[in-house]
């Protein structure tokens, strides 16, 4: 069973003040019980993974209110653990990025996706993935992969270019949002990420890598956000807003 905090804005010293019951569990297979404790940063467009804790239920004394001040630790998986712990619904998606010094130029591999959100009434979508490297005030780089129909489980494996320069990668960032088409009406925005110099943790050194030499490729599951409010610098801002309302 799992339980989730609210949200702190703009604190290192968060209070929450929350209580959460746990029921139905066998107190002979206590000592056998694991309880993780998951700290995350709600980022604009995706949440960061920042510590964990662990405590063994054996440590616990019966039907006594017990303090602990532990330190964080870093993620340890799980047995098929999928990292949905702040978005569970959305789902995650799967793409592979390398860095081509010859063409100056960013490859990124669509690969694949997985548990995403249901959009239509027949309990599936039929989605797609858009691809923007920002800043692009003109939405020049637009790219897209084909509408994969009643799948909650897209299989892409389509691969696309972008033109640019290792020098730029403090400055530019790859926006990936999947969608589910909708003909004749607007698309539904199903989740998204961006990766890039400002993005938070495993997100940030995957793009640094990228363009470290030797070019190495990196394939790499990311969940999706449902956050829609990501912001770009200057008049990039209102068209990152509008970037996600889709009509093609």
């Amino acid at each position: 069973k799992r339980f989730r905090t609210r949200t702190i804005p703009q604190n290192l010293n968060p209070v929450w003040n929350e209580t959460f019951t746990f029921t139905d569990f066998d107190n002979r297979k206590l000592e056998k019980r694991v309880l993780r404790f998951a700290v995350l940063d709600e980022d604009i467009f995706g949440a960061d993974w920042l510590g964990e804790y662990r405590l063994s239920l054996g440590e616990l004394l019966p039907d006594r209110l017990s303090e602990f001040a532990v330190p964080l630790n870093p993620r340890k998986p799980l047995p098929k653990e999928i990292d949905d712990l702040a978005n569970p619904t959305r789902g995650k998606i799967q793409v592979a990025l390398r860095y081509i010094d010859e063409s100056k130029q960013l490859s990124v591999e669509v690969l694949r996706c997985a548990d995403l959100a249901p959009m239509d009434h027949n309990g599936y979508s039929d989605p797609f993935v858009k691809l923007y490297l920002r800043p692009d005030k003109q939405r020049k780089t637009k790219q897209k992969t084909k509408v994969k129909k009643s799948t909650l489980f897209p299989e892409f494996h389509e691969q696309f270019y972008f033109n640019m320069d290792a020098s730029e990668v403090n400055k530019r960032t790859l926006e990936i949002t999947v969608w589910d088409f909708d003909r004749g009406v607007t698309n539904d925005f199903i989740g998204g990420l961006t990766l890039g110099a400002k993005a938070k943790a495993e997100r940030r050194e995957v793009w640094q890598a990228v363009f470290r030499p030797p070019y190495r490729r990196f394939e790499a599951w990311f969940q999706l956000a449902s956050r829609s409010d990501i912001e770009y610098p200057g008049s990039e801002s209102q068209r990152g807003l509008e970037g996600l309302i889709d009509h093609t």
